[in-house]
């Protein structure tokens, strides 16, 4: 599309029965970039369409994958190890397999270098994971993690997180008190 000051690019992508209208202003230099059939990823701010009952990105980042004739491994996109995500639709992040695995592996080099700040005792006693577990768990997940835990934000290592980060807030707000 042309517009009075600068063109408009246009790009429907759609999964299952979901369509997203992409729009970039200024972009002509995507024209003949895309084609039917090709998987994409697109990552953006997810807003409902005031034309239909479509949603719409614009100016949204995006990837162009690899056929489907190349390996899963590659071809899927990821959160965790196994779980095919459709958060982006619902304004949420997408990662690559391959970026995800490398991004633990610098995790795992990392290992001891994460003070723990809770006492072992009270982490047992509550069933929570230590601080570089749970760090790890909550951006990369294992392997058969319900994703509605995930969404919900109630797996083991994200209810650690949050009781660390309430603890440190009453133990502030009790200190400030007795000054």
């Amino acid at each position: 599309m042309r517009t009075r000051k600068a063109p408009i690019f246009e790009l429907t992508v759609g999964q299952g029965r979901l369509a997203l209208k992409c729009i970039w202003f200024n972009g002509s230099y995507l024209e003949g970039k895309f084609h039917a059939g090709q998987t994409i990823a697109v990552y953006g701010r997810v807003e409902a369409s005031r034309s239909s009952s479509n949603l719409k990105m614009i100016q949204p980042q995006f990837e162009l994958l690899p056929d489907a004739s190349d390996d899963d491994e590659t071809r899927l996109l990821e959160w965790g190890a196994s779980r095919r995500s459709t958060s982006r639709w619902a304004g949420r992040g997408w990662l690559r397999a391959g970026s995800a695995r490398r991004s633990s592996n610098l995790l795992e080099g990392l290992r001891g270098a994460v003070p723990e700040c809770l006492p072992r005792a009270m982490l047992e006693r509550l069933g929570l994971p230590d601080r570089e577990t749970a760090l790890r768990e909550a951006h990369f997940p294992p392997e058969g993690t319900p994703f509605a835990q995930l969404q919900s934000w109630t797996t083991p290592a994200h209810r650690r997180l949050i009781f660390e980060e309430l603890f440190y807030l009453e133990l502030g707000l009790e200190l400030k008190r007795r000054a």
